[in-house]
């Protein structure tokens, strides 16, 4: 593995390989062997940037990696980590991706936690609760795309507890003008509910779309299923011919 600087905490400096764990390193592998340089990548939920990181590192130069937090507290970690790094091919957005454009609600958990803000989930199977909500700007990756002059994208990497969906339905017009683009999209029924979403819709929206759905094993190679036999976290998204 490539060696990165990852500050997870305002005291604590991490200088080592980076290790991802579980069905993250699924997810890790799949991208790593995805990937390519000159891609143009959008990283939804993107946290301190365990995944900007190594994906940054692999499209290169002549790529770039467009990464989504709206924490504040959080974002700045990521700013920091990027710049650690060296990276100039990587645009922090503070913004959350839905669909919709303007002010929202994010839930926020303690510290330690805030993998799982969310626009809607408050609450999870771990018996963890958000501990309050702070106003954050909401953005369409549409509206994002346009202004910010992006006629395509290669990969988009949507893990933002339970409002996939959302973000996904926002981004419709960049998804057409991207032929090849391949979505990776976190699925977990009990935050999509509390944001008022259903993972059966987005699968069932990503298919009307022309998308087949597959699931990232071990080796970070896809497998073709449905959502009924669907047993993991992540799923990924591609047209057909589309690898």
């Amino acid at each position: 593995m490539d060696d990165f600087l990852l500050t997870v905490r305002s005291d604590s400096v991490l200088c080592e390989p980076l290790y991802v764990g579980g069905f993250e390193a699924d997810l890790a592998r799949w991208m790593e062997r995805t990937v390519r340089p000159g891609m143009r990548v959008m990283d939804v939920g993107a946290n301190v940037g365990i995944h900007t990181l190594r994906l940054a590192r692999k499209v290169g130069p002549a790529g770039h990696v467009w990464s989504f937090e709206p924490y504040a507290p959080v974002a700045d970690l990521l700013r920091h980590n990027v710049r650690l790094n060296g990276l100039d091919n990587v645009t922090v957005i503070e913004q959350a991706a839905s669909d919709t454009d303007g002010p929202a609600m994010l839930h926020v958990f303690p510290e330690g936690a805030d993998v799982y803000n969310s626009l809607g989930a408050c609450r999870r199977e771990e018996n963890l609760q958000a501990v309050g909500t702070v106003p954050v700007l909401a953005t369409r990756l549409d509206a994002f795309a346009d202004a910010a002059g992006i006629d395509r994208v290669d990969l988009i990497k949507v893990d933002i507890e339970g409002a996939e969906e959302r973000a996904i339905r926002g981004a419709r017009r960049l998804i057409e003008r991207s032929p090849g683009v391949a979505i990776v999209c976190e699925l977990y029924q009990p935050s999509a509910t509390q944001c008022g979403c259903n993972v059966q819709d987005l699968v069932n929206m990503l298919r009307e779309w022309g998308f087949a759905m597959y699931v990232v094993e071990r080796r970070g190679l896809p497998r073709p299923l449905t959502l009924e036999t669907f047993r993991g976290t992540y799923a990924v998204f591609r047209r057909p011919g589309g690898d």
